[in-house]
């Protein structure tokens, strides 16, 4: 569905170039957040990685590892990890902010994608303030974007994921639990 071009938020067509790192707390939000700009960066050629921080267990009982690998086949992305930290605990991780900082470091993404720091999720706000003390350390850090997923934003920037809508509702299918 096309974009209200009425708002104050600027309108791109296209992500930023680069390649891309998408934190993501759960298996969902890099698909629900941050997918339609996942598959435009993959359209253009852009690497693509995400790192998962939990394997989402706590939501039903068990890991969606499975549906998040075939979200990201739908997705096209190819490059992941997982840190398998607990699910429902990320405020009190230990040094999370230097574990993404490592991978930022083996990975160097000209974009950070990640939860806004004012998503009511505690696991997404963790991740949020996380990757912004992360970014903080290098000296060109990368351009760090707020995706949502629990909480409503109030964007600076909007992106037209129109052309690639169905692949991302297809990846959403991914996730039957």
């Amino acid at each position: 569905m096309p974009l209200d071009l009425q708002t104050r938020s600027e309108y791109l067509r296209t992500p930023p170039e680069g390649p891309a790192l998408v934190v993501a707390p759960h298996p969902d939000d890099e698909t629900l957040g941050p997918g339609g700009a996942i598959i435009l960066h993959r359209q253009r050629g852009d690497r693509v990685k995400v790192l998962l921080l939990t394997d989402g267990a706590s939501a039903t009982g068990t890991s969606r590892i499975a549906e998040f690998k075939k979200a990201l086949d739908v997705l096209g992305v190819r490059e992941w990890a997982c840190l398998d930290l607990p699910d429902g605990g990320l405020d009190s991780a230990a040094d999370l902010d230097g574990l993404i900082a490592g991978e930022m470091r083996s990975f160097r993404p000209s974009i950070l994608y990640c939860p806004a720091p004012g998503d009511e999720h505690p696991d997404h706000r963790a991740t949020a303030l996380a990757c912004i003390a992360a970014a903080r350390i290098f000296e060109s850090p990368p351009l760090v974007a707020f995706y949502e997923v629990g909480s409503s934003l109030r964007p600076t920037h909007r992106l037209d994921i129109t052309s690639v809508e169905k692949a991302k509702v297809l990846a959403i299918g991914a996730y039957e639990s």
